[in-house]
């Protein structure tokens, strides 16, 4: 597959901005010991998405998603299609490579004769291994050990000893040909490398097809096309209208049991949560019920950071983590100490009953023309965490931003929302449960975790045990989490 690369002024260019940035934004001065560090204030963002370049160095634009990898699997020879942006602005097109090109070291890639798979390895000097010559304290040879032969690219239908580039033209389809593999040139016959002509690796795409090598040949074959998972179409028929879909669920509150919370209430700010009102948790989940930092429906400020404050900050003999539930004392160098979180709030703790009857009794009346879907119908409960009683629940964990999320192979803080979509669950394959069925017959059978179909086992297609699952897929395991939850 064709790679990208980082271009080689990213590093420099990336600390230019850097320095740009420190000369126009005005930074904060030093703390002093037990003071606060106040964040500059950034303008409110708008719910769009950014369609700009937000510095030389470019951005996760110049990365493929996975629609775009889709492409270059079907066909990796031609240009890849990029997806339109929502200000029909064309995305800059990928950095891709010919399928045989090396980016790192400019040279073409080639298949390993002993396994078949990518070689990295090029034209250069072979050493005795059991040499012994100085090393210095990071292990770094202080000389070089002695040339006992070379790895040399091939360019001739017969190895020519001591060859490097190749000087006769290569002539294909020559019978004992080594047009462009990588031998062995060892004349003096030293038993520490290869016998001279060993042929090491073999070029990894002939007429710009990619081969396939059967370990331990040196016979390739056309590789007729890519492996592209199983299950990636089966579920979408448009997939730009899924988009579409998507990010108009994520921005309607209708979407939430109360008709208020969308998935953007919490994502509206740098795609994170910059409410400061009713977005303490108490660590409840470290089973502490009770509020240090503010009361319940309180709005925090910048003197209540940070958490855990200390008279001086560069003794570090304070942990962190003092004064709670089976936990030392605090000592006298810390000034105050919390273990509530600072997070994102969500709905009030109630009892789902239903929701209203499909219809125009469904709908609220209509404000400027529009009129909103109802709430679900529930039962108010006391909640179980007295500080949330009578207002909206805080999560015990702040949220994470979505920019740059279509890029992650895992989703949430700790990674649960699974890389492969199960049809119903956050978790993956590691879910037990079956949330897909398929009609074999009559009978229902539960697909998710491996299924067998009897008309594929026929013909030996290897879709045919294959677990109902969609890869590349972690923002729908994600998507499918806040739903069932009761915060």
């Amino acid at each position: 597959m064709r790679k990208r690369t980082l271009k080689t002024g990213i590093i420099t260019r990336g600390l230019a901005v850097i320095l740009i940035l420190a000369m126009v934004v005005p930074l904060p001065a030093l703390a002093v010991p037990g003071g606060v560090i106040t964040t500059p204030v950034v303008p409110m963002e708008l719910p769009i998405e950014v369609e700009i370049e937000l510095s030389p160095a470019g951005s996760l634009k110049q990365a493929p998603l996975w629609k775009e990898l889709i492409q270059l699997l079907r066909n990796p020879n031609a240009p890849v299609v990029r997806r339109p942006s929502f200000t029909a602005t064309p995305l800059p097109a990928l950095n891709v490579f010919p399928l045989d090109f090396n980016f790192l070291t400019g040279q073409p890639m080639r298949l390993r004769t002993s396994d078949g798979e990518i070689s990295w390895d090029q034209p250069g000097p072979l050493f005795n291994p059991a040499e012994v010559v100085l090393l210095d304290a990071f292990n770094t040879p202080l000389a070089l050990r002695t040339p006992i032969g070379a790895l040399i690219a091939s360019n001739d239908a017969v190895l020519n000893a001591g060859e490097v580039n190749g000087s006769t033209p290569c002539v294909a389809g020559v019978a004992g040909a080594t047009c462009g593999f990588l031998l062995v040139s060892n004349p003096g016959g030293n038993p520490a490398i290869p016998p001279n002509g060993t042929i090491v690796a073999v070029p990894a795409v002939v007429g710009g097809l990619l081969q396939t090598l059967e370990p331990g040949s040196t016979v390739s074959t056309d590789l007729a096309e890519l492996e592209i998972p199983i299950n990636e179409e089966d579920f979408f028929a448009n997939r730009p209208a899924a988009e579409v879909l998507g990010k108009a669920l994520f921005w309607d509150m209708q979407v939430g049991s109360d008709g208020v919370q969308a998935c953007g209430t919490c994502h509206f700010h740098a795609g994170v949560d910059n409410r400061t009102r009713n977005q303490l948790n108490p660590n409840h989940l470290g089973g502490d019920l009770t509020l240090q930092v503010k009361g319940p429906n309180q709005s925090v400020v910048a003197g209540d950071f940070p958490f855990h404050k200390l008279a001086n900050p560069d003794t570090v003999s304070e942990s962190s983590m003092c004064g709670h539930a089976g936990l030392p004392a605090c000592g006298p160098n810390v000034v105050s100490d919390a273990n509530d979180v600072m997070s994102s709030m969500g709905v009030i703790f109630r009892t789902f009953v239903d929701i209203p009857t499909p219809g125009a009794g469904a709908f609220g009346p209509a404000v400027l023309g529009v009129a909103a879907l109802l709430p679900d119908i529930g039962i108010a409960n006391s909640d179980p965490i007295p500080v949330f009683q009578g207002v909206r629940r805080v999560e015990p964990r702040h949220t994470p931003t979505f920019h740059g999320a279509a890029f992650n192979l895992d989703n949430f803080w700790d990674g649960r929302a699974r890389f492969h979509f199960n049809g119903g669950s956050v978790f993956g394959p590691s879910d037990p449960q079956f949330h897909v069925f398929t009609d074999n017959g009559g009978a229902i059978e539960g697909v998710t975790n491996g299924h067998l179909r009897p008309d594929l086992i026929v013909d030996g297609d290897p879709a045919a045990g294959q677990p109902v699952r969609i890869k590349f897929s972690s923002l729908a395991s994600q998507a499918v989490g806040p739903p069932l939850s009761d915060f």
